[in-house]
């Protein structure tokens, strides 16, 4: 979409490049609507990259840009994607490195909120599902516990309980193994000289401080938040990644490239009022006969003999019975 002038009552005038349709309306929206159907066209269709990045008027590597699938969730990639969109008032996070940088350098002023399930998910992976300490159990206890908070008051009390532990366990997680007791330790053979002797019980434990010190533990709990912030990544984790793990299980055997089409058009129905009809043309209803041998039955739905060779005659026959080694 170009711009095309105003309309009487000073409105901006879009028009299509491609079909030449002329509309008025946002800008955003309609440049947005634009290079959707760009990349629908392009990933649907026999259009080359350079053929689809000329309907929206840039090169081939600034259609790239805009829509892109990425390896991993990379602080580049989250940042050319939240480059586009508004800023939020609040961000709920899987705790990802990568999102929570973009996120710091895109949208200065929105709030961070880190999803509690996937805090209770790494501690369970410091701690195991079945730690053997008193402290491990105490600690993954209250881990549970997290996610079921749900306002200030209740944040509060949680907080008390860690504080509590603390107290209790202070000693345990301040001690340390030195390279003296433990010569036969692959960190004393690295050449350390001392080691935090519960190193992960330590690192589950000071997680909630970080967490708690950054202001993303209960970041929903804050009163400009409450009630309007989840506390978790549920909603999008059950409503769109689950539906994506179904089909691509449903359709097991896919190419990789398939598996993209495949997860662009759960996606695509997802979208405001899709129209999915409006991708088959006219050329899809025109029907071609395949070509038909002498006996009037479409080619290959026989074999055909080799010259010289009767296809009837004896030994072309099913044979039936084993087909090992004879005694």
């Amino acid at each position: 979409m170009r711009k095309n002038g105003t309309t009487s009552s000073g409105r901006q005038r879009w028009r299509c490049m491609r079909c030449r349709a002329s509309s008025a309306g946002d800008g955003g929206n309609a440049r947005g609507s634009a290079e959707f159907r760009a990349f629908l066209v392009w990933v649907t269709g026999r259009m080359t990259l350079a053929q689809a990045a000329a309907m929206l008027g840039v090169s081939p590597r600034t259609f790239i840009r805009r829509i892109q699938w990425c390896d991993t969730g990379s602080r580049a990639a989250y940042t050319r994607l939240f480059s586009r969109l508004p800023a939020p008032r609040a961000l709920v996070t899987d705790g990802g490195a990568g999102c929570a940088a973009a996120a710091a350098d895109t949208w200065k002023d929105t709030r961070i909120q880190r999803c509690l399930v996937h805090v209770l998910g790494n501690t369970r992976t410091d701690l195991t599902c079945r730690p053997r300490t008193d402290a491990g159990k105490d600690l993954l206890r209250l881990a549970g516990k997290l996610v079921k908070v749900r306002d200030a008051d209740a944040a509060a009390a949680w907080l008390n309980l860690l504080n509590d532990w603390h107290t209790h366990y202070a000693d345990i997680i301040g001690q340390r193994t030195t390279a003296r007791d433990d010569p036969g330790n692959p960190k004393a053979r690295a050449g350390r000289t001392w080691w935090w002797t519960h190193a992960r019980l330590r690192r589950a434990y000071y997680r909630f401080i970080r967490l708690q010190r950054d202001g993303t533990l209960f970041a929903f709990c804050e009163p400009a938040s409450a009630g309007s912030v989840p506390s978790t990544t549920n909603r999008p984790e059950g409503g769109v990644n689950a539906d994506i793990k179904r089909v691509l299980d449903a359709h097991r055997g896919l190419t990789e490239e398939h598996m993209k089409r495949v997860c662009e058009w759960v996606l695509y129905m997802k979208t405001h009022n899709p129209d999915p009809g409006s991708f088959i043309t006219a050329a899809h209803d025109e029907t071609t006969e395949p070509p038909t041998t002498s006996t009037g039955l479409p080619a290959g739905s026989i074999q055909d003999a080799a010259p010289g060779v009767d296809a009837y005659e004896s030994g072309f026959d099913i044979r039936k019975g084993w087909a090992g080694k004879t005694r």
